[in-house]
């Protein structure tokens, strides 16, 4: 045991020093103004350097600068804060090293030029402006193409003269910015002699500045540790700070008040604790047959299979021959050539996150049994702390990991084991008979992609989540050869049906939302994102009929179907995310941009056609988010309900200027203040895009605005919380002892998802059997009590209705987790 702490605790000094080196690598990355650190300086020095700023334009007027007037007139034109900020930007990016104030005055005069130019194109032309700020965020583009591409739109489409400053001002401005700088003691102008008795000066940091920003760096360096798995259990939680990591320290909730952490210590909630140190309990093994394809794949491949990304990413199309000659042939590479490059670009991210993937599985695939340390957001919701692969992974992620203590199968895993395979292949509406009978259908398919993952004829390819079927495959192989008796380490997961939506109906008896959520038994499990999108179909078949030109747009839209394209109503993939974020207070406008990425993606990979060559994409993904709004509002009327009445109450309590506190079933008690910044807010442009920066402290005012547009989304995280939590207790207490959970998608050995989906219902009907809003009520009524707030209580509006949803049928539906 000595030698794994040992071990452990050479971890976690590798975990720092990994942390340190990550730490500079992005600070040298990203610049000294872009990190923390930075982000802190500027705080601290713009409301100075604004004074310095109004003072010295005052002087101008006054006449004791009269010659810098000119100057004084454009940083007015521009803002003083505005001014101040870009300033502060450039300036400690630039003392990272030493710049040449001739060069930093120029950069600092061209931000101030482009922010002018910006504002220009904003105000006359802000859609198109918009339009193509949108365009650019889905590219590769570098800052200097942004602008390029922005002022020449501007010049060009819009017909806005570009604003240059004159060339007798524009060094003159960044000289004096640069010297009001140094007046605050961030930086110093000091001169060489270069070359033959040639004099140059330069802006460096000053001493003062060097040291506190060498010793800040130091600090947040060693504050920030690559989370790695632990090699022993991880230390268990009893209070807010005594569990995880051996040496390195953790906090269990993450939350800045300290005041609400020193609450939690004295509160007695004994599923919380028992349940985050269940989850952190579990011991895991990399799946070394996994890794094994996973690594070959990718060196033998380059990726680009098993949604894996292309290592080098996609080589650019040649050019063509005529391409000096043929204009048209000329625009048609530089498309193809712009669209490769994009997509390397967005390529990048998940190379480098596969990557450390396959780093991670390599670096723990020798030991026995790796754990993960959990810790839970101010809502309670459990997330496992190290990176890269956790049970809560991706695709990846989650099938390198297999529970370290195997389990028999027997009959009843068996069953279970064919389910996932049916699950993760993508065969998940229809009941669980036709998902057993399609893997004993597809047993032959199946063996060969365990058998020969790379070399066969890779059934496993055409799964929806390839790797975590692949798993299960390498499973059915042990079965197949075993019998009952295969000692199976895969976790098998039950996954809600919009859960969010289900905690709703729940807690309101809402009968039409429970069976469209399955709380209520049934043959096959129900779909509510088909059965929103079939409204969504009458309301376009009714548009359309009277001539609505977006619903028009949508009657005539192709989907592919294998080879071919056919018309057909509007399909499941336009509403599931819609409907999944309703219940966490999606707005409309939140919506509509969800679609637009939707469309695009399915545009891209050509799921989609739309008739006509001037269908204005945007529009119909706008008239979309509607229907679809419209649509879950008349699925689910009852939960629409809950959200205005959770957001009306917040708004009562929010005139006190406290927080809204409740306590969630299993005891926790949870605290939303969102605060307003007593920072003034800064709009500049970077990069072409309109960026809004806070300076100065957090507030501690109450911002009644995110409250009413938080406590939804955070009410129902913290009953799906409490439900996981509850759960893993009640499975715990049933001889449950390893776990894969994430908030809406539970995963135990395959032998033991029978008692875990028993179990997922027993704990549901038990929370919501007690009237969790009419609970939450009492709280509230009892917080304006004690806080002056009598008066209020009237304010509070009638409890939504209630239906007559019978909670004791969700302990018969099957199909409730799925």
């Amino acid at each position: 045991m000595s030698t794994l702490v040992d071990k452990q605790l050479a971890l976690e000094a590798e975990m720092g020093s990994m942390g340190v080196a990550s730490y500079f690598k992005n600070l040298e990355k990203q610049g000294q103004a872009e990190n923390v650190v930075g982000m802190a300086l500027i705080n601290h020095s713009l409301q100075p350097l604004i004074e310095r700023l109004k003072e010295f334009t005052e002087s101008t007027k006054s006449g004791q600068a009269r010659r810098l007037g000119s100057t004084a007139r454009y940083l007015e034109m521009i803002g003083h804060k505005e001014v101040a900020f870009l300033t502060l930007r450039r300036v400690i990016n630039g003392i990272s090293g030493k710049e040449r104030m001739v060069s930093m005055a120029e950069a600092i005069a061209k931000l101030l030029e482009d922010e002018l130019n910006y504002r220009a194109f904003r105000k006359e032309a802000p859609r198109l402006m918009d339009a193509i700020i949108r365009n650019l965020k889905s590219t590769a583009a570098n800052t200097q193409h942004k602008k390029k591409v922005l002022m020449g739109a501007k010049t060009k489409l819009a017909g806005i003269e570009n604003t240059t400053l004159p060339d007798e001002v524009r060094i003159r401005i960044g000289v004096k910015l640069i010297e009001l700088v140094t007046e605050l003691n961030l930086c110093q102008l000091v001169t060489h002699v270069e070359g033959k008795n040639k004099t140059v000066v330069y802006v460096e940091s000053t001493d003062s500045l060097q040291v506190w920003l060498a010793m800040q760096n130091r600090t947040c360096s060693l504050l920030s540790p690559v989370f790695l798995p632990m090699v022993t259990k991880p230390k268990a939680w009893s209070t807010m700070k005594d569990g995880g990591y051996l040496e390195t320290p953790l906090t269990l909730m993450k939350t800045r008040n300290k005041k609400y952490l020193a609450e939690l210590d004295e509160v007695d909630m004994p599923i919380v604790y028992e349940s985050i140190n269940a989850l952190q309990d579990t011991p895991w093994t990399i799946n070394k047959a996994i890794y094994n394809v996973m690594r070959t794949l990718w060196d033998t491949t380059g990726g680009g299979i098993a949604k894996m990304p292309l290592r080098e990413g996609k080589p650019i199309p040649m050019k063509p021959i005529d391409i000096d000659t043929n204009p048209e042939a000329l625009k048609e590479w530089k498309a193809r050539a712009a669209a490769t490059h994009n997509e390397n670009f967005k390529n990048r991210s998940k190379v480098v996150a596969l990557t450390q993937k396959l780093w991670l599985a390599e670096k723990f695939i020798d030991e026995e049994a790796i754990y993960f340390p959990h810790v839970m957001d101010w809502r309670g919701r459990a997330y496992a702390v190290p990176g890269f692969v956790n049970p809560q992974s991706d695709d990846f992620g989650k099938a390198l990991l297999q529970f370290s203590q195997g389990k028999p199968l027997g009959s009843e895993g068996a069953a279970w084991l064919a389910i996932q395979l049916a699950n993760t292949f993508g065969y998940d509406k229809v009941d669980f008979d036709k998902r057993i009978e399609w893997a004993e259908e597809n047993t032959q398919a199946i063996l060969d992609s365990a058998l020969k993952p790379v070399e066969g004829n890779r059934f496993w390819l055409l799964a929806d989540k390839p790797f975590q079927f692949l798993a299960a495959c390498f499973e059915w192989l042990g079965y197949t050869m075993q019998g009952e008796a295969f000692v199976s380490r895969i976790a098998v997961a039950l996954d809600g049906s919009c859960n969010g939506l289900q905690n709703f109906s729940a807690m309101l008896r809402d009968e039409r939302g429970g069976r469209a959520t399955n709380l209520v038994p049934s043959e096959k499990p129900s779909d509510i994102y088909q059965e929103v999108a079939s409204v969504v179909q009458g309301f376009i078949d009714e548009d359309a009929a009277i001539g609505h030109l977006e619903a028009l747009i949508w009657k005539s839209a192709l989907y592919r179907d294998g080879e071919q394209y056919v018309n057909k109503p509007i399909g499941r993939k336009l509403t599931k995310r819609n409907t999944m974020t309703r219940p966490y207070s999606v707005t409309a406008f939140g919506m509509r941009d969800q679609l637009i990425q939707e469309l695009d993606t399915m545009i891209e990979e050509g799921e989609i056609m739309f008739i006509g060559e001037d269908v204005d994409i945007a529009k119909a993904a706008y008239y979309l988010a509607d229907r679809n709004l419209q649509a879950i509002s008349t699925v689910v009327v009852a939960a629409e309900e809950a959200m205005k009445w959770l957001q009306d109450v917040s708004k009562v309590v929010s005139k006190l200027d406290i927080a809204v506190v409740w306590t969630t079933p299993v005891g926790l008690p949870v605290r939303q203040f969102y605060t307003n910044n007593l920072a003034e807010t800064l709009r500049v442009f970077i990069a072409g895009e309109a960026t809004n920066i806070q300076y100065n402290k957090q507030g501690s005012t109450l911002n009644s605005r995110k409250q009413s547009a938080g406590i939804s989304p955070n009410f129902v995280h913290s009953c799906d919380a409490a439900h996981m939590m509850r759960t893993v207790a009640l499975c715990k207490s049933k001889g449950i002892n390893s776990f894969s959970m994430i908030h809406d998608s539970y995963g135990v050995h395959a032998c033991d998802t029978r008692l875990l989906a028993d179990t997922l219902r027993e704990a549901f009907v038990y929370q919501y059997s007690e009237d969790v809003l009419g609970k939450f009520r009492e709280e509230i009524i009892y917080q304006l009590n004690n806080s002056g707030g009598e008066e209020l209580i009237k304010d509070i509006p009638p409890m939504p209705k209630y239906g007559s949803l019978d909670l004791a049928t969700v302990l018969d539906s099957e199909y409730f987790f799925a």
